[in-house]
């Protein structure tokens, strides 16, 4: 009996199709933002935050001029791993870094890499600088929730004994390694207070003694109520740069960045929200995850900017939607088996009343 071996012939690319399909496709980097996206010549040491997707740790950052791979002049230090979706670079800038738009790539230690298109500027030294502030915040009552200040530099005003900041407490840019400023610079618009590199030690104290929304403790939030925190970081985001000059009112959103709560809660931040009037002239202030579940059952307060004369402005929250609170949301941070998702922290009465002064500047 005749055995007949029968042969099925299959054309190569059929078999690389077939292959690819069985083989798992490897995770892709996706590399979709800068903050802050700009720097000018001579910056040194600037932390930049790179988010997208699929990084890993160990993952580095490069700068390129846009479409080469030349790197500019831009020189990062250091990358630190936050999670699959962030990274941080440490960037110095030399002062004869190219004038153009950057490509930002990050490759993982098992080779993968990905590049964003122009994401970041470097801009020519001298075209701009950012506006050096004094912000004296006002004490809350202690029990019922509010921002208040660290009492350890009081401000007042001899001129006027009505002034309502006189006995506030005082950040002045440049005093005691206290950075506070506007950003022109760096692409954020944002009002920045940074007290962590502060001699003596200054902070901003945060009361959560009001809860007003119970946090999503479920999905591993932490809940907050009664308890104060002392921040050493805040800002007031998208403040755009014409309202900054342009007399008047603007309502804005303003953040803070919370510090690592527990293991696995890594940080969050504090959202207010912004009035729709004026979401052309915040734009990143509406949506979102994070300050989408800050929102939650109820919209937060809006921040009112008021400005008082040409080198002084007024900062506080207005009442929510329920004309009773002064409202903040906040959106927690929580890393499960090394995947980080915003959760819902809660939300809080947080009081609080600034005044921000234009240092070097006759009213």
């Amino acid at each position: 009996m005749t055995n007949h071996r029968h042969w099925l012939i299959i054309p190569a690319q059929i078999c690389t199709i077939l292959l690819a399909a069985l083989v798992p496709a490897a995770a892709q980097i996706q590399v979709n933002s800068t903050n802050p996206s700009a720097a000018a010549q001579g910056t040194v040491n600037l932390n930049v935050t790179v988010n997208g997707n699929g990084f890993k740790k160990g993952a580095k950052a490069q700068w390129f001029v846009t479409g080469t791979t030349n790197p500019g002049g831009v020189t990062v230090n250091s990358t630190t791993f936050n999670s699959p979706n962030q990274l941080t670079a440490n960037v110095t800038v030399s002062s004869t870094a190219t004038v153009s738009g950057f490509d930002v790539q990050v490759t993982n230690a098992d080779g993968r890499t990905g590049k964003g298109t122009d994401l970041f500027a470097v801009i020519q030294k001298g075209t701009c600088s950012n506006v050096p502030l004094a912000l004296i915040v006002v004490p809350q009552s202690e029990g019922q929730g509010g921002i208040s200040g660290d009492g350890l530099s009081i401000y007042n005003n001899p001129n006027d004994a009505s002034d309502p900041f006189n006995g506030g407490t005082l950040y002045q840019d440049g005093v005691g390694g206290v950075f506070a400023e506007f950003l022109l610079c760096y692409g954020s618009n944002d009002f920045v207070l940074n007290l962590r590199g502060t001699s003596p030690v200054r902070y901003l104290n945060l009361d959560f003694s009001v809860q007003l929304a119970s946090p999503d403790t479920a999905d591993g939030a932490v809940d907050l109520t009664g308890q104060q925190f002392h921040q050493q970081g805040q800002q007031i985001n998208e403040m755009a740069n014409s309202a900054l000059y342009t007399n008047g009112q603007f309502d804005d959103c303003s953040g803070f960045q919370l510090n690592a709560l527990s293991k696995t809660v890594t940080g969050g931040n504090i959202w207010f929200h912004p009035s729709t009037l004026y979401a052309p002239v915040v734009p990143d202030c509406n949506g979102g995850t994070p300050q989408d579940l800050a929102n939650t059952p109820i919209n937060t307060s809006s921040v009112l900017i008021q400005q008082v004369n040409a080198c002084t402005w007024t900062v506080a929250p207005m009442l929510d939607s329920t004309n009773t609170w002064h409202r903040i949301g906040i959106a927690e941070t929580v890393k499960k088996n090394g995947t980080s998702t915003s959760v819902a922290g809660g939300q809080y009465q947080m009081p609080f009343s600034y005044e921000i002064q234009k240092l070097n500047c006759t009213p």
